[in-house]
C-alpha cells in the first residue's frame, strides 16, 4: 500500500496536469475492486479488499494534487521570465536556516504584484508554496512571521513542494511577528542561542542544535565535520529527538503510577509542546510522526505491528502532502525508522557471537542506520563516511543529555542562575559532540569518494546487504554469498582507488591552460601561463581543492584571485594558504572578509583590491579586471570579473556570480572581444544571466562549475541559451574536473569522466573533442505583428549595444540610432584590433565585384569592416552578389547592411538574412515618432550613462527637443557631460529654458494646477522669448486631451495605459493634473482649447490674445471675463 501511495505520489507531482485523470480513474478502479471484494463466493476476498485500499490511498494522494493544482498553476503563471522584479507577501512556514550565500526559509505566497506595488494583486488563498532566500535574517523573522518583499522569483523544478524560489532584492519588511505560542517558542529558542554564545565554541553553538534544531550559531567548520562524521542527525530534529521526550513524559507520568491513558496522553502532549518548541515545520512534524510510531511498535514488542504502523504513517503523511515522495529527507526518515525495527535486532544477535550483549545492541542501531539510509545519503554526496558508526557510539551517551539539558536550558533561559547554569551543564555534552565529530572528521580516510547517481545508489545498498548477510544469522548460502559480494568488493576498491588514482594522473593532460576543479557547488579555476598558475576562486572546502591542486602538481599559487566572499568561493582558501603570492579581491563586506585578507597577508600574501582597468601579467599572458568598480557595494554583484588573453592561454572570461543587473552594468563601460574561446558562466548557471551578453562573447566553451544543489542550478533556460548560441556547455557535476587549451588543432577539451550520469571513471583515456571552428547557431525571435515583416530566427539586439558578427543588418528609419549602432560597431572591432580597414559603399552606385573585394584577406590578415548604404534602393548586381555572399561570408570581415526600410526594394536579401543565411543578427531601428517614443529614447540615454534623472526634468526635456530627435540626443549628451550629479528640472531650464517646447509645457502645467499669476508669467516669457502661439496652443491641447481620456476611468495604471497606448507616467501625471477638475470645467477648458487653437491659425487677428484667453479660461477655471 505505501509503495503505491509512494509511486502515485511521485507521478502526481512530477505530472500534476494528469493528477486529476489519474485521481478519478484510480477512486473508480478502488470502487469496482471493491464491489468484486464484498460479492460473496468470490475467493480470496481479503486480497482484493487490500486491493482497493492501495487503490484508494494513490487515488487520495492524486486527489491531493489535483486540489492543489490550479492555486499552484496561478504562481507558475506568474510572469517572472527573465528576473523581472516583483512584490511579495509571504508567511514563513519553515525554519530560517543559514545557507551558503545568506538565509532561506520555506513560506507560502499570499499575494503578488508584477513591478512596484501598484495595481491590485495576485493573491493565493491560503498560500502557495516557496522557497524564500534572503541576504540577512532578522531577528524578528522566525516561523510564522509574515513579511513583504520586493524580489525575483524562478520556477522550482517539477515534484518539489515549492512552486517558486523567490530571491529577496532588499530586506524583508516584516508585516508581522509570529503570534500565539509560535512567538513565546521563537522567544525560548532565541534566548537558548543568545545564552549559549558566551560560551566556548565550538560547542556552545552546538547547544540549540543539539536541544531545539537550531542550527544557526553552529559553526561552518563544525557544520562540514560533522556532516563527514555523520553526526549531523544530532542537530536536526529527529525521531531519536521525538523519541526521547515522549519517553521521558511516559517515563515520569509511570513513575507518579497514572493510570495508562493518562502516560499516553502526557507523551502526547509534551510530544505537541516539543514540536511547537522547535517550530512545527513539515520535517519537524514529519519526524514527530515517525517517533511516535517507532515507540508504539517497540512498546508492543512486536516489530510486525510496528511495520504495519509505518506502512500507515506513510500513507498518512503522503496523501496529506504528497510532495514528500521526492524528498530524500522523507525517505530516510522511513529507512531509519524501518531499520530500527526491523534490522537492529538481528544485527545486534549476529554481533553478539563476537562480543557482549550490550555492546552489540549499541553497535547495531548506528549500524542498522547506517545500512539502511547509507544509498540515499550518496545521491545527496557522493561519499561515504568510514567512521560513522564510531562516532556515533562514541556520541550517543551525549546526544541524549545534550538534547535534555538543553530543552531545561530553553524552557528556564530566562530564569536568574537557573537557567545560565543548565545552558553550561548542556555545553559539555555540545562539547564531547563536537570533539568526536572535529578528530573523526580529520583523521586520514574519513571519507571515502563514490559514485554517485542511481549506479552509486545500487553499489552501496548491495554492499549494505552483503554486510547484513555476513554479521545477521541467516543461511550458510546467504553469508557465503554476501562474503563473495564483499571480497569483489574489495577488489574493486582497490582498483578503483590506488590504481584508479595512478592512471588518472597519467591521463590527465600535461598541456592544460585553464583547469575547472571538482568541488562541488562551488568555483575553483585554474589559470597557467609559462610555469605560473592563477587561481580563481578556492570553492567552499579545503579536502576537494587540494585534491586537485595535488593531482595537477600544484605547489605554489601566483595570483589567487577572490571574486566575492560567498563561502561557495573562499570556503577552500586554507588549502592554498601559505603559498599564495598576490590575492586579487572584491569589495570586504564585513569583519570576517577582512580578517580573512588579513590572515592571507599575515601567511605572506600581498593584498590588493580589484578595480575595473587593473591589468597584470601571468607568465607570458595578460589578465585584465573588467569589473568591480571602486563605489561598488560587496556582494554578487561586485564579483571581480577577469579576462584572461595571450601566453597560451585560450581567450578567457570569468564572471564571477554576477547577476543579469550586474553583467550589464559591467558590460556597459568594458571592452570586450568580438568572442571568447572560453567562458565560465556567472553564479554556477543560474536563471539570473544576461542573454545579450553571452550573445556578445559567442563562447566556444562555456564552463559551468556547479556542484549538488538545491538551488536549481543550472537552470534549463540557461544551459538552452548557451546551446542556441552555439557553445559547448562543460559541467563539473557532470564531467568532474575539466582541462581547456590550445594548440595546431585549435581549441581542446578534456574532461574526468566520460558520461553525464559519472557511471564511469575514465580509466584508459580523457575524451577529447575538436572545439574549434563552432559557430553561434541562430536564435529565433517572435515576428512583429502588424508590420508584414517575414519572422525571423536570427538574433535581434538593441542599436544601444551593438555587437559585430559576420553579417549585421540595422533596419528601420531613425536614423540616430542607426548611425549609433554602425558606430558602436566600428568602435567594438577597433577596440579589438587597431588595424581594422574600414570600407564604405553604396548599394545604389554599386560597382560589380566591390563587396568580394573590399571584404576578401589582405596579405597582413587585418579585420574588415564594410559599411554598405541605400539598401533600400539597391542595384540589380548588388542584390545578387549579397545573396551570393550570404552563402559563403569571408572569414575576419564584418558587413554592415543599411536598410531603411522606406521600400520594398531588397526584400529578397533582408528575407535571406532573417532566415539565417550568413550567420548575421539584426538591429531594428524603428522610427521614433510619439512622445513616448522620444521619452524612452532620451531615459535610455542616461540609463546607459548610469545617469539619474529626475521624471519631470526627462520630461521637460523631451518637451525642448519634440521635433527633433537628432538634438534631443546631443542635448542628453552635453547634460551627460556636463552636470557631474543628478540631473533635476532647474538644470533642464538652465539650460534650454529658452526652447519654445519648454516653455509652452510650464505654460501648460501652471495653468492646469490653477496658478493663474504663473502661466500668465511663463507665458509671457515664452512669447518675449519668440514662442509661436501655434505650438503653444498645442501643448496645452494635449494635456487636456489626456486628461479627458484618462478621466473617470477606476483601472489600475498599468491596465489603463495598456488600453490607451499610454505609459504608466503618463496616466499618473494626468490623474495628478485632474485634481480641483470636474467635467463641466473640463468640457469648458477643452472648448476653449478648440476655439483658441482655430484662431491662432488665423482665424483671428490677435493670436497672442487667444492665448492668454485660453489660459486664463484653464487657470481660473471659468468662462473669459465671468
Amino acid at each position: 500500500m505505501a509503495a503505491l501511495a509512494w509511486l502515485a505520489a511521485a507521478l502526481a507531482t512530477l505530472h500534476a496536469e494528469l493528477a486529476a485523470p489519474a485521481a478519478a480513474a484510480l477512486w473508480v478502479a478502488a470502487g469496482g475492486v471493491l464491489v468484486v471484494a464484498t460479492r460473496r463466493g468470490v475467493r480470496r476476498s481479503t486480497w482484493w479488499a487490500v486491493l482497493a485500499v492501495c487503490l484508494a490511498a494513490a487515488a487520495a494522494v492524486c486527489t491531493h494534487v489535483a486540489v492543489a493544482e490550479p492555486a499552484r498553476a496561478a504562481a507558475r503563471g506568474l510572469e517572472i521570465s527573465g528576473g523581472r522584479a516583483l512584490v511579495v507577501e509571504v508567511t514563513a512556514v519553515g525554519k530560517i536556516e543559514r545557507g551558503a550565500t545568506g538565509w532561506r526559509f520555506d513560506a507560502t505566497l499570499d499575494r503578488a504584484w508584477l513591478g512596484a506595488r501598484t495595481g491590485e494583486p495576485e493573491s493565493f488563498g491560503a498560500g502557495v508554496p516557496v522557497l524564500v532566500r534572503i541576504d540577512e535574517a532578522s531577528p524578528e523573522l522566525d516561523l510564522g512571521a509574515r513579511l513583504r518583499m520586493r524580489a525575483t522569483a524562478w520556477h522550482a523544478d517539477a515534484g518539489e513542494r515549492a512552486v517558486l524560489v523567490i530571491d529577496a532584492m532588499a530586506d524583508p519588511e516584516i508585516l508581522s511577528e509570529p503570534p500565539g505560542v509560535l512567538a513565546v517558542a521563537s522567544a525560548l529558542r532565541r534566548g537558548l542561542v543568545a545564552s549559549a554564545a558566551s560560551l566556548p565554541q565550538p560547542g556552545g553553538g552546538l547547544i540549540a542544535g543539539l536541544a531545539v534544531g537550531d542550527t544557526s550559531a553552529v559553526e561552518p567548520e563544525l557544520d562540514a565535520a560533522m556532516k563527514t562524521s555523520s553526526l549531523s542527525h544530532l542537530t536536526a530534529v529527529s525521531g531519536a529527538n521525538c523519541a526521547l521526550v515522549v519517553a521521558i513524559a511516559f517515563g515520569v507520568a509511570a513513575l507518579l503510577r497514572a493510570p495508562r491513558r493518562i502516560r499516553v496522553a502526557s507523551g502526547l502532549g509534551a510530544l505537541v509542546a516539543f514540536v511547537i518548541l522547535v517550530s512545527p515545520e513539515p520535517s519537524v512534524v514529519r519526524a514527530a510522526a515517525m517517533a511516535a510510531i517507532a515507540m508504539l511498535g517497540l512498546l508492543l514488542g512486536r516489530p510486525g505491528a510496528g511495520l504495519s504502523l509505518l506502512t500507515t504513517a506513510v500513507v498518512v503523511l503522503l496523501i496529506v502532502d504528497p510532495w514528500l515522495a521526492l524528498s530524500l529527507g522523507f525517505a530516510l526518515s522511513v529507512a531509519a525508522t524501518g531499520a530500527l525495527l526491523v534490522g537492529a535486532g538481528p544485527l545486534a544477535d549476529g554481533l553478539s557471537r563476537w562480543m557482549p550483549q550490550p555492546l552489540a545492541l549499541a553497535i547495531s542501531v548506528p549500524l542498522a542506520a547506517q545500512l539502511a539510509c547509507g544509498p540515499l545519503l550518496v545521491l545527496i554526496a557522493p561519499q561515504v563516511s568510514v567512521f560513522g558508526v564510531v562516532a556515533n557510539i562514541l556520541a550517543a551517551p551525549a546526544a541524549p543529555a545534550g538534547t535534555v539539558v538543553g530543552l531545561a536550558a530553553c524552557l528556564t533561559a530566562g530564569v536568574p542562575l537557573l537557567g545560565s547554569g543548565l545552558v553550561a551543564v548542556a555545553w559539555l555534552p555540545a562539547a564531547w559532540i563536537a570533539g568526536t565529530a572535529d578528530t573523526f572528521a580529520t583523521l586520514p580516510g574519513s571519507v571515502v569518494a563514490w559514485q554517485e547517481g542511481p549506479l552509486g545508489f545500487l553499489a552501496l545498498a548491495v554492499l549494505g546487504a552483503a554486510v547484513a548477510a555476513v554479521i545477521a544469522p541467516v543461511p550458510a548460502r546467504v553469508r557465503g554469498i554476501g562474503v563473495l559480494v564483499l571480497a569483489a568488493a574489495v577488489g574493486v576498491g582497490v582498483a578503483l582507488g590506488p590504481v584508479r588514482e595512478a592512471i588518472t594522473r597519467a591521463e590527465t593532460p600535461t598541456g592544460w591552460a585553464i583547469v575547472a576543479c571538482d568541488v562541488g557547488q562551488g568555483d575553483a579555476v585554474l589559470v597557467r601561463s609559462a610555469g605560473q598558475i592563477a587561481l580563481i576562486d578556492t570553492g567552499p572546502a579545503p579536502e576537494p581543492l587540494a585534491q586537485c591542486l595535488d593531482r595537477l602538481g600544484i605547489d605554489r599559487i601566483d595570483l589567487l584571485v577572490l571574486t566575492h566572499f560567498d563561502l561557495d568561493h573562499r570556503g577552500g582558501v586554507d588549502a592554498v594558504r601559505g603559498r599564495i603570492g598576490t590575492v586579487l579581491h572584491g569589495p570586504p563586506g564585513g569583519d570576517d572578509d577582512a580578517a580573512l585578507l588579513a590572515g592571507l597577508e599575515a601567511s605572506g600574501a600581498r593584498s590588493i583590491t580589484a578595480v575595473r582597468g587593473m591589468t597584470g601579467a601571468l607568465g607570458g599572458a595578460r589578465w585584465r579586471a573588467l569589473w568591480p568598480r571602486a563605489d561598488t557595494p560587496p556582494g554578487n554583484d561586485a564579483s571581480v570579473v577577469v579576462e584572461v588573453i595571450g601566453g597560451g592561454v585560450p581567450t578567457a572570461l570569468f564572471l564571477g556570480d554576477l547577476s543579469e543587473a550586474g553583467q550589464q552594468a559591467m558590460a556597459s563601460g568594458a571592452v570586450l572581444r568580438t568572442r571568447y574561446d572560453v567562458v565560465k558562466v556567472a553564479h554556477h548557471g543560474s536563471a539570473d544571466q544576461s542573454a545579450s551578453l553571452y550573445t556578445r562573447l559567442r563562447p566556444r566553451l562555456a564552463l559551468v562549475t556547479v556542484g549538488e544543489n538545491d538551488y536549481g542550478h543550472p537552470r534549463a533556460e540557461t544551459l538552452q541559451m548557451l546551446t542556441a548560441l552555439g557553445a559547448r556547455v562543460a559541467r563539473t557535476d557532470h564531467e568532474g574536473m575539466i582541462a581547456a587549451w590550445t594548440d595546431d588543432a585549435g581549441l581542446r577539451l578534456w574532461h574526468e569522466l566520460v558520461s553525464g550520469a559519472r557511471v564511469l571513471r575514465a580509466l584508459v583515456s580523457g575524451a577529447m573533442g575538436r572545439l574549434a571552428g563552432m559557430s553561434p547557431a541562430p536564435r529565433r525571435s517572435s515576428s512583429r505583428g502588424g508590420t508584414g515583416r517575414t519572422a525571423s530566427a536570427i538574433l535581434q539586439i538593441s542599436w544601444r549595444a551593438p555587437q559585430p558578427a559576420p553579417i549585421v543588418l540595422v533596419s528601420g528609419p531613425e536614423e540616430v540610432c542607426a548611425e549609433r549602432a554602425i558606430a558602436g560597431i566600428r568602435d567594438f572591432l577597433r577596440a579589438e584590433d587597431e588595424s581594422l580597414e574600414v570600407s564604405d559603399l553604396r548599394a545604389d552606385d554599386y560597382a560589380s565585384g566591390s563587396l568580394l573585394g573590399l571584404t576578401s584577406p589582405s596579405l597582413f590578415g587585418e579585420p574588415r569592416l564594410v559599411r554598405v548604404s541605400g539598401v533600400e534602393k539597391c542595384s540589380d548586381t548588388f542584390l545578387t552578389e549579397a545573396l551570393a555572399y550570404l552563402e559563403a561570408p569571408q572569414d575576419g570581415a564584418t558587413v554592415v547592411l543599411r536598410h531603411t526600410g522606406s521600400s520594398v526594394r531588397g526584400k529578397k536579401l533582408l528575407d535571406a538574412i532573417r532566415a539565417g543565411t550568413g550567420g548575421g543578427v539584426e538591429i531594428a531601428c524603428p522610427a521614433v515618432k510619439r512622445d513616448s517614443d522620444r521619452f524612452d529614447f532620451a531615459a535610455g540615454e542616461f540609463q546607459a550613462a548610469r545617469k539619474r534623472i529626475a521624471p519631470v526634468a526627462l520630461r521637460a526635456l523631451v518637451g525642448a527637443f519634440s521635433d527633433d530627435l537628432t538634438e534631443l540626443a546631443a542635448a542628453c549628451q552635453q547634460l551627460i557631460a556636463d552636470v557631474p550629479g543628478d540631473i533635476t528640472e532647474q538644470v533642464v531650464e538652465r539650460y534650454y529654458g529658452g526652447r519654445v517646447e519648454t516653455s509652452a509645457f510650464t505654460v501648460a502645467d501652471t495653468a492646469i494646477a490653477g496658478r493663474y499669476g504663473d502661466a500668465l508669467v511663463a507665458l509671457r516669457h515664452a512669447l518675449a522669448s519668440g514662442a509661436d502661439p501655434v505650438p503653444l496652443v498645442a501643448a496645452i491641447a494635449s494635456k487636456l486631451r489626456t486628461m479627458a481620456r484618462v478621466a473617470g476611468a477606476r483601472e489600475s495604471s498599468s491596465a489603463l495605459a495598456a488600453r490607451l497606448g499610454m505609459k504608466d507616467w503618463q496616466v499618473d501625471r494626468a490623474r495628478r493634473d485632474l485634481t480641483g477638475w470636474n467635467e463641466a470645467s473640463l468640457g469648458m477648458a477643452i472648448q476653449a482649447a478648440a476655439r483658441a487653437d482655430a484662431e491662432v491659425k488665423g482665424a483671428s487677428r490677435d493670436p497672442v490674445f487667444a492665448v492668454e484667453r485660453l489660459v486664463t479660461v484653464i487657470a481660473t477655471r471659468a468662462p473669459f471675463g465671468g
